[in-house]
């Protein structure tokens, strides 16, 4: 099934490309040399070529070679037909052997994209390939922990065909292991997920020696700057981040493997620049409370106690920016050119290519601002089916994509994700990738009775995935509120709590409520961040940090639950920050992001604030004159009204507010007599009449209202013989007033 390609994420996939450092999935060779003393158990020590005298010993002592089948071992001439000797029945001698063995190995190492890593090759069995020995298409199974692939040496022993075709990734490499000298061995080595075939011996005997390839440590790379700076300002782009203005520094990855004169060139480097430079210092940068990078200040001039007198409002605005956050992508999934099975993916496992990309990525990870785990990518293709025209024909096909078995790929531990997370296929890399993966399940139902035919396809295949910590920092990717919060606790413990450094707190904060926006949210949540922002006690970024949870859980704001924390952070005396201009702000703010209602509620608890500094009067006004835009609801407009009548900080302007929130409340009953049906909106001027009555009635409920609401419903609906007949009944049932001559006229 063909996915569609974002063309957006071409640069970086081009970008991706230069780390190609031109892995193979299987090498080649042949070497002259004095053969090695090989001795078989009731055989001897071999003569080469190998001798027909030996070979029918060889194969008197031999077993026929099974292959595996799920859980299954299965001797079946029709798949597999050749001969074994099993390792332990063969013990091999030589010094220049081994000088070609070690050989061997460098060179797979070299251009099978595993330098760094110590490879080691164990001798598996002998096999005897007689005219017509074969293997159908398979792939070897990984029999050991850290195997990767196979090494198969051919031995003097003259013989045709049994040529070796191996299949990878869309590729086909053909092997002869025709080997008529009397000195020389021949030799091939692939990765174990390749899918291979031993072609039909047409003549004579084929003898080789075959050797688990293994794998351990490495994880090392050091990445070029240029290719660190052009990936990273690549995934800067899509995911949204402003450019880093740190130097580039290509990072090690496990560099205690790491040769002498690289870390000596490197430190020549380093040197060079410190000459450059002996006026500037080294000192840790604060702009993250996880940050192991280096920035430079000036050597002479200290900072104040938090470093932070630097930054000014647009600058902290822009950095600290969740509407940005929210137009990012999420994460992108790269699907990987190899096989791997769900026990054995892991970072040390991967092959070729895929270990030279994911170790290219963990290199920049830091600078890039990156998380990578492994995964399998899920996917499920559905559509119609028909088998009517010589042949099935699959139609109109529909993917779903999921991720599965996510984990980290540093630490390999599972990540507590969704089981079912969403990949978009705008997410997917590289192009092509996923076209002509092969189905792992499918299920086609014909055509019964109307209903046309169906069919699923499952398909599952493997993948890096790289989520951006730019915005979420240690939250990435964590999809419980519970943990969230357990692990702001921790990280805030280990910054030395909350003031110790206002500016990580800052960004512990935001990176907090962009992993917190992506889940289900709840009025409990906020009441939690209220706390957390009441802990404060000189932040100087406290107005931020209230923005942005207003920015994030306004929705959910209740003055009945959070108003009390709330104004005893906005009115808190000891709190510098918090000056009469931006508590002013942070109101206009709930404003916009609140339910009018909760700010209503909020109100009428600041009027309780005893003795109240001298601007809660000004914002007290301020508030009346921006709610009379914001509420549609008559119970809020009636709170306002009662308490504006009743306190004595309102009485220069009462009328003047009383009179506007009476107007707005005026106009909100237009709304809902308008919206109402007939019957219903009779029924509440009736309720509204009692109240006229009985002189409780809200102060804009008067008899003349009343009589001009009743005039606006019984002309709301056009004049007809049906809803007149239907509207008699309410009509008799009303008061004297609304059957005079007057109002029956209109109606």
């Amino acid at each position: 099934m063909k996915l569609q390609f974002n063309t957006k994420l071409q640069p970086l996939q081009d970008a991706l490309a230069k780390c190609d450092k031109g892995a193979l999935f299987c090498v080649k060779g042949q070497s002259e040399l004095a053969m090695p003393r090989i001795e078989v158990s009731d055989v001897g020590v071999l003569s080469f070529p190998v001798t027909q005298d030996q070979l029918k010993k060889m194969v008197e002592r031999a077993t026929r070679a099974p292959y595996g089948k799920g859980t299954e071992t299965i001797t079946d001439l029709n798949v597999r037909r050749v001969w074994q000797i099993q390792n332990a029945d063969i013990n091999i001698s030589g010094e220049q052997f081994n000088v070609f063995f070690n050989a061997a190995i460098k060179h797979i190492k070299d251009t099978m994209g595993l330098a760094g890593e110590t490879v080691t090759a164990e001798l598996y069995k002998m096999l005897i390939y007689d005219k017509g020995g074969f293997f159908l298409p398979h792939r070897d199974s990984e029999k050991a922990a850290n195997m990767f692939g196979t090494l198969v040496l051919s031995l003097p022993c003259s013989h045709r065909g049994g040529d070796l075709f191996i299949a990878h990734s869309g590729k086909q490499v053909v092997v002869s292991l025709e080997n008529d000298t009397v000195s020389s061995i021949k030799w091939t080595a692939f990765f174990a997920d390749c899918r291979h075939e031993v072609k039909p011996v047409t003549e004579g005997n084929r003898v080789c020696l075959v050797y688990n390839l293994m794998r351990s440590g490495g994880h090392k790379l050091i990445l070029s700057s240029d290719s660190g700076e052009l990936i990273t300002n690549e995934f800067n782009k899509l995911f949204c981040v402003r450019k880093a203005k740190k130097v580039y520094r290509p990072k090690v990855v496990d560099d205690e493997d790491d040769d002498d004169d690289a870390v000596a060139a490197r430190k020549v480097h380093d040197d060079d620049e410190d000459d450059d430079e002996d006026a500037k210092v080294l000192k840790k940068a604060k702009t993250s409370p996880t940050t192991t990078t280096s920035t430079k200040i000036e050597g002479d001039k200290e900072n104040d106690d938090d470093g932070d007198d630097d930054d000014n409002d647009e600058d902290i605005d822009a950095e600290f920016n969740l509407e940005g956050a929210k137009d990012r992508m999420e994460k992108i999934v790269y699907t990987l050119q190899h096989v791997y099975s769900m026990a054995n993916f892991t970072l040390e496992s991967l092959k070729g290519n895929d270990a030279v990309l994911a170790r290219a990525l963990l290199a920049i990870s830091d600078k890039a601002q990156i998380k990578i785990g492994l995964a399998f990518i899920h996917l499920k293709e559905e559509g119609g089916y028909s088998n009517e025209y010589g042949g099935p024909e699959y139609y109109n096909p529909e993917a779903e994509l999921t991720l599965e078995y996510v984990k980290d790929i540093e630490t390999d531990e599972d990540m507590d994700l969704d089981e079912d997370m969403t990949v978009e296929e705008s997410e997917i890399l590289p192009k092509g990738r996923l076209d002509n993966i092969k189905p792992y399940e499918e299920e086609a139902e014909e055509a019964t009775g109307n209903e046309g035919g169906t069919y699923e396809k499952l398909y599952r295949h493997s993948a890096l995935v790289i989520w951006s910590t730019a915005y979420t920092g240690v939250f990435t990717m964590v999809e419980n509120p519970d943990v969230v919060f357990q692990m702001w606790d921790d990280e805030l413990e280990e910054m030395g709590g909350i003031d110790a450094n206002p500016r990580a707190t800052l960004e512990l904060f935001f990176n907090m409520l962009v992993c917190l926006n992506k889940l289900q949210k709840s009025p409990q949540q906020l009441e939690s961040i209220l706390a957390i922002l009441g802990e404060n006690s000189s932040n100087r970024y406290l107005p931020k940090l209230i923005s942005l949870a207003i920015q994030s859980y306004g929705p959910q704001f209740s003055g009945r639950l959070h108003g009390d924390i709330l104004i005893e952070i906005l009115l808190d005396p000891s709190l510098r920050s918090m000056t009469p201009d931006t508590v002013s702000k942070t109101i206009t703010l709930l404003l916009r992001y609140a339910p009018p209602g909760g700010v209503v509620d909020l109100w009428c608890k600041m009027l309780e604030v005893p003795n109240p500094p001298e601007h809660l009067s000004t914002l007290q006004l301020h508030m009346v004159h921006q709610l009379k835009d914001k509420i549609f609801i008559l119970e809020q407009c009636d709170k306002l009204i009662q308490a504006l009548n009743t306190h004595a900080m309102f009485a220069q302007e009462r009328q003047k507010l009383v009179d506007m929130t009476c107007a707005k409340a005026t106009a909100i009953m237009n709304i809902e007599m308008a919206k109402g049906t007939f019957p219903s909106s009779l029924k509440e001027i009736e309720r509204l009449l009692g109240l006229v009555a009985t002189g409780v009635a809200p102060s804009y409920v008067s008899l003349p209202r009343l009589k001009e609401l009743f005039k606006m419903v019984v002309q709301g609906s056009p004049p007809d013989l049906h809803i007149m007949i239907m509207r008699t009944p309410y009509l008799m049932a009303s008061p004297r007033w609304s059957v005079s001559s007057q109002f029956i006229q209109t109606g």
